[in-house]
């Protein structure tokens, strides 16, 4: 075959399966597997219905078993237009309740968390340095008054005075501390929302406007903004400082164990160091980063080290005296590995998502075209979201197709109370109660109160009474449970008016009174009533099917579902 021969026939094969494809897709939305009040029903709504319960890829048999049934629930929704359920006051509220709280949870999901996320994730390549001015207001402070005293502050740190004086000068007081003051370096997700949106819109040098959060009033500064550094694995020996040169001395000892003799790491943890808790993991203290709450003289000492480092030289830190071991620095194999990683923090974040005004916010922010409000909140979502549209709208008929069921086959009526009784009469010897006990039982936690109470009920004192008389004592009293559900005793062969032996059971000890064996006899019509009636349900619901279908015209169509099967099936293995 030539070359121009050759592509022209691998052409025309493309063709033919872009064809073939084309047309098995138009056969699954043309072709009506059914109809309900004349309306066909195609293969692509039947498919989608039935994947909202089943997630697998349907045999044709089951969507032959799953068509009539999706008829008879469009049947349904067509009697509830007609019969103006879709209008009645207490669905709509119901519905009106759940779209609202719906909402709120889909705008979580589907917007807030992901905004923040992809934040929370650009944010996490930095670190910022920032001091603050805080005031935490009391009942008695004048907003006008924290206004004065901020913007005099902002003032102070651009005339440059120093910061531990515009600290000292200007924020509150707690616990006998200045509430602000430079904090250690932060990332996304060290501070609350509010604090951490300013200090990131910021420039360094730049100062804020005042703002709030829930500690109260601040100005802040960015002193300093870096590409965030790496966390590293760090181990260490550690011994305690002691007035004396005996931790020296034992430091150094551990050191030169490593050193000179070639001690292993593990050995010289076991043997030296005084951290308990991290002497059974090999003296392992966890992933040390410049964010976490440690003193920044102790963090530089460990985050200028290189990285590995089998063992360091002594160092002496505010805490004692230490050997650090520096096993790896945090690094990702790729981006989803990093997004992995980050989606971890990101869910200890202690994001305020049930607060609906936060959500309001954050859905406002992302869709600045669209106004969400507590008012609006449903009709705004449906508007935006299709999927959310459609969650609502099965909400909706599934309450709809509720008050169909609950009027039209659950509630007894008139006619299904002379068919139950029909049914009973007719079948009387099928509603009986069986031989059966009735017994008092009793349970304590000691057997020496069960003696008592077998004395008690023994000398003509009525079991009904035991439980007032006798303090710890538990009772339970039953007429109408079979012998063997009592499995630890065997009351059908057992005397009226004697007692069991006493047995241990779980924690407590238990015997039981025997009053005496109630006979086997037909159920009134009243006991048999609800079990008669369930059993009479299924065949009033077919009879209502039966009627909705020939009110609606409702017919599956087989041939052409199985047509538009093939086609499906065709398309997919293509």
């Amino acid at each position: 075959m030539t070359g121009s021969r050759y592509i022209l026939f691998t052409l025309s094969l493309i063709y033919l399966s872009l064809s073939i494809n084309a047309y098995a897709q138009d056969t699954q939305s043309t072709l009506p597997v059914g109809t309900v009040n004349d309306t066909p029903v195609y293969f692509e709504e039947l498919l989608k219905e039935y994947a909202k319960s089943v997630n697998k890829t349907p045999e044709l048999q089951e969507l032959k078993s799953f068509l009539p049934l999706f008829l008879n629930y469009k049947a349904k929704i067509a009697f509830g237009r007609d019969f103006g359920l879709y209008e009645d006051p207490s669905i709509l509220q119901e519905y009106d309740q759940y779209v609202t709280e719906a909402s709120y949870s889909f705008l979580v999901d589907r917007v807030v968390k992901p905004k923040l996320f992809d934040e929370f994730s650009e944010r996490s390549d930095w670190e910022l340095k920032v001091f603050h001015v805080l005031i935490t207001p009391s009942d008695s402070t004048e907003l006008s008054t924290i206004d004065i005293r901020l913007n005099k502050a902002r003032e102070d740190i651009q005339k440059g005075i120093p910061l531990d004086e515009v600290n000292n000068r200007y924020s509150s007081v707690m616990r006998g501390r200045k509430t602000g003051g430079t904090l250690q370096w932060i990332t996304a997700g060290t501070t609350v929302k509010a604090f951490e949106d300013v200090v990131f819109d910021l420039r360094v040098g730049e100062v804020s406007e005042i703002f709030r959060t829930q500690f109260g009033f601040h100005i802040a500064l960015l002193i300093d903004k870096r590409e965030k550094t790496p966390a590293r694995l760090v181990n260490h020996v550690y011994i305690q400082r002691k007035p004396d040169s005996s931790s020296v001395e034992k430091i150094n000892k551990a050191y030169r164990a490593l050193a000179d003799s070639g001690r292993n790491w593990s050995e010289v943890v076991l043997n030296y160091s005084e951290d308990p808790a991290s002497v059974s993991r090999e003296g392992n203290i966890g992933w040390i980063h410049y964010t976490i709450n440690l003193p920044e003289e102790f963090l530089n000492k460990v985050m200028t080290l290189p990285a590995p480092t089998p063992y360091s030289q002594p160092i002496e830190t505010q805490f004692g005296y230490h050997i650090f071991k520096i096993d790896s620095v945090r690094t990702f194999d790729d981006l989803d590995d990093r997004s992995d990683f980050l989606r971890g923090r990101f869910e200890n974040v202690n994001y305020k998502f049930e607060d609906k005004d936060f959500i309001l916010e954050q859905a406002n922010q992302r869709y600045p075209d669209q106004t969400f409000t507590k008012k609006n909140i449903s009709e705004a979502t449906i508007s935006l979201f299709p999927e959310f549209k459609e969650i609502a709208r099965s909400y909706l008929d599934g309450l709809v197709i509720f008050k169909i069921n609950e009027n039209h086959i659950w509630s007894a009526n008139k006619e299904d109370s002379i068919a139950v009784q029909d049914i009973y009469q007719t079948n009387k010897d099928l509603y009986r109660i069986e031989e059966r006990p009735f017994y008092f039982q009793f349970y304590a936690n000691d057997s020496s109160l069960i003696e008592q109470v077998t004395t008690y009920v023994q000398s003509g004192n009525p079991p009904s009474s035991v439980k007032s008389e006798f303090r710890g004592v538990e009772v339970s009293m039953d007429s109408s449970t079979v012998y063997a559900n009592i499995s630890e005793f065997d009351l059908k062969s057992q005397k009226p008016e004697t007692f069991t032996e006493i047995i241990p059971l779980n924690d407590s000890f238990t015997a039981v009174w025997l009053v005496k064996h109630l006979e086997r006899r037909h159920m009134t019509y009243e006991e048999a009533f609800d079990q008669i009636y369930n059993d009479y349900l299924p065949q009033k619901e077919q009879r209502f099917i039966n009627d909705l279908r020939d009110r609606y015209n409702v017919a599956e169509n087989y041939p052409n579902l199985e047509q538009a099967y093939k086609s499906y099936t065709f398309s997919h293995e293509n």
